[in-house]
């Protein structure tokens, strides 16, 4: 029973994870189009310290520019757990979203969003 109980609980602790790893994403791209709307750039180098995770290292792409004309956010997995096929999420300033595992459903990956 505890065989066939244990990949459902994997399953759904990730779900949890990456449903954190998307709030932060969304969060700071808000933070993003905050900074550009009154400054007319993005400052990738502002919005990511107020958002920490056990699970999901946050980065953005270009790095610490504080005049970027766009931008990409990157939620990558501290620690792959078994069967994670999404990989890394991201998202950039146009609202496209992406993954880097080989999962076929983007919008599984990104909780039906």
């Amino acid at each position: 029973l505890l065989g066939l109980a244990l990949p459902s609980y994997h399953r759904y602790v990730q779900r949890g994870q990456r449903a954190e790893a998307i709030r932060m994403l969304l969060a700071v791209a808000a933070c993003e189009e905050r900074i550009r709307a009154h400054s007319g750039y993005y400052d990738t180098s502002r919005c990511l310290d107020a958002f920490n995770s056990s699970h999901y290292s946050l980065r953005a792409v270009p790095s610490g520019d504080p005049a970027a004309p766009g931008f990409t956010l990157i939620a990558e997995p501290l620690s792959a757990g078994p069967g994670d096929r999404c990989g890394a999420l991201s998202l950039d300033q146009s609202g496209r979203r992406g993954i880097t595992g080989s999962a076929s459903n983007l919008a599984a990956c990104w909780g039906g969003r």
